[in-house]
């Protein structure tokens, strides 16, 4: 269901990791998409956005405690990931047929052979069933095979097939990794890396999280229930 509010959105063709910038355009979207930030602090005019009248019980005015979406860190990671993500995945599908779990299970089994589909869904942070179907689709392309271990685990391995298309398939995710390289000067990435590797121990290291006023009075919760919104 499309929703009533416009929202800021980033927009560029593929070549934009090859030099050209993203930019910023007001479109009409669905709540959730990716690359969007849902703007209450500077929405269009509202003859322009829609309902001429206001239902009886809606808040017309922007709360005041809100996040705001050019500080949040979290948000502001998190589009990052999904404009990377994105536009990864759109190329992988367009040029080899494949959705970003195949590369992400082909880079994983080539880095390291022999690995599973429990250790890869741990090391990429996605679920274990979808690596599995991945895994299994790969198999029957010829581009993996699979070895019966201990415990009914299964341990992937590439065949030549599969070796020939992770390589086709690398520069594809490193237009990425240049893109942040050619942004950011050999000491910024540095930095970056060393920062977003303390970031990632951090939030995932099953250490507590900081509290929230409502944490703090019903008790502490785990780190899985408290995902930052």
């Amino acid at each position: 269901m499309w929703a009533d509010q416009w929202c800021v959105a980033w927009s560029t063709p593929d070549s934009s990791l090859s030099g050209v910038p993203w930019r910023p355009i007001l479109r009409h979207c669905k709540l959730g998409t990716q690359h969007c930030f849902h703007s209450a602090k500077d929405p269009p005019e509202r003859s322009a956005m829609g309902p001429a009248q206001i239902p009886e019980g809606a808040i017309p005015a922007p709360l005041t405690n809100v996040i705001d979406e050019a500080t949040f860190a979290p948000r502001l990671l998190a589009m990052l990931a999904n404009i990377f993500a994105t536009t990864e995945a759109r190329s992988l599908r367009r040029r080899f047929g494949h959705s970003i779990t195949d590369w992400r299970v082909l880079s994983a089994v080539a880095r390291r052979p022999g690995t599973t589909a429990a250790r890869i869904a741990a090391t990429v942070l996605i679920d274990k069933g979808e690596v599995s179907r991945s895994a299994n689709a790969l198999a029957r392309g010829g581009y993996v095979v699979s070895v019966d271990g201990a415990r009914r685990s299964k341990h992937l391995y590439l065949t030549d097939e599969g070796a020939r298309l992770h390589d086709q398939m690398l520069p594809v995710s490193m237009r990425g990794q240049r893109l942040v390289e050619q942004t950011l000067t050999p000491d910024e990435f540095r930095t970056l890396t060393d920062l977003l590797a303390r970031l990632i121990d951090r939030a995932g290291n099953g250490s507590p999280w900081p509290a929230d006023s409502a944490s703090a009075s019903a008790g502490d919760a785990s780190p899985a229930e408290r995902e930052p919104g």
